[in-house]
């Protein structure tokens, strides 16, 4: 349903979802939507509404005017109310009237006011925001983000050398590290759409005193990596568990494991970062000489300590080697 949504637009349906969830309703409604936009597209928020008095006015409106219940888990798919159905419709519409070929958070903005009953419109009318103004808007998006043509005479420009693999000389300072709370933050990964309950689930484990480190295993393509970068989004917005807030999940190299490293404390392997290691029982497939078990013994140190958290993914197949050799 959402395949030609922006990955902002992606995230708005996320924060909208999480939004109804807070609110304890059945279903997600036109107000969630307008919640999840002033959440996520704070660049358009401030083009068309200014600072942000006016964006908490509005969520206390929102909180003063729309029932609350009792507040569900993040993990119940909630449905789409029909009105949010005609908002996305007529999403869908702005985006084609003006040849658009992605569904934008404006394009949201446009379909909202068109549901002309609902409380988020006639907020947004009171503030004076048209149709006709969040069309110039998109347009104005999309023109900004189509890539200028260079003049005849300029250079062709060198396309940047692709980095190469870690290999097993690789120095500590050379290991990839990436920050995915951070680049959650900062919008470049996409939300999870669909795998709440799995995501609930890491979320759990990861809140236990005891064997608190969690396994996804599922063959490649399964979605393993877009349940963890879920839990970066989860994180990032500060909907988790107490003792999940203000974690850094960091994704780190399986080079960081090579056994001239032991001993030796890993990057990141402080209480606050959770680590995540993908194809941890994959290693011998990835080209490595050394095997998966040589990989534990370099975390098993500090795991043991109990200071370092981390969530590994494999396939079935690198799991079963594992058993084999541990048997």
């Amino acid at each position: 349903m959402f395949e030609r949504y922006t990955e902002t637009a992606k995230r708005v349906i996320f924060f909208a979802r999480y939004e109804a969830s807070q609110f304890g309703t059945s279903e997600i409604l036109p107000e969630h939507l307008l919640l999840g936009i002033l959440r996520e597209d704070k660049t358009l928020t401030r083009r068309i509404l200014g600072e942000s008095p006016v964006v908490e006015a509005i969520r206390k409106r929102i909180e003063s005017e729309i029932p609350r219940g009792e507040k569900t888990l993040t993990s119940v798919d909630l449905p789409v109310s029909l009105a949010s159905k005609r908002i996305l419709a007529y999403a869908a519409e702005e985006a084609e009237r003006l040849n658009h070929k992605q569904i934008a958070a404006e394009h949201m903005l446009a379909g909202i006011l068109r549901e002309k009953k609902t409380l988020a419109a006639k907020i947004l009318t009171e503030h004076g925001i048209t149709v006709e103004r969040l069309r110039e808007e998109a347009k104005s998006r999309e023109e900004a983000a189509r890539p200028a043509a260079p003049p005849p005479s300029s250079s062709p420009i060198t396309p940047p050398a692709t980095a190469r693999p870690l290999r097993q000389s690789a120095a500590p300072s050379d290991l990839v590290l990436r920050d995915l709370t951070e680049l959650a933050h900062a919008g470049q990964l996409t939300p999870l759409i669909g795998r709440e309950r799995e995501l609930e689930r890491v979320i759990q484990i990861l809140s236990r005193r005891t064997r608190r480190n969690p396994v996804l295993i599922g063959e490649p393509g399964a979605g393993k990596g877009a349940i963890v970068e879920g839990l970066a989004h989860r994180i990032a917005s500060g909907a988790v568990p107490p003792g999940l807030v203000d974690r850094k999940l960091v994704a780190i190299d399986v080079a960081a494991l090579l056994p001239p490293r032991r001993g030796q404390e890993l990057p990141g392997s402080d209480f606050a970062t959770i680590l995540f290691i993908e194809r941890l029982f994959d290693i011998g497939a990835a080209g490595y000489s050394w095997g998966v078990l040589e990989a534990m013994r370099v975390l098993e140190p500090m795991l043991a300590r109990g200071g370092l958290q981390v969530i590994a993914t494999g396939t079935p197949a690198g799991y079963r080697e594992l058993m084999d050799k541990a048997a």
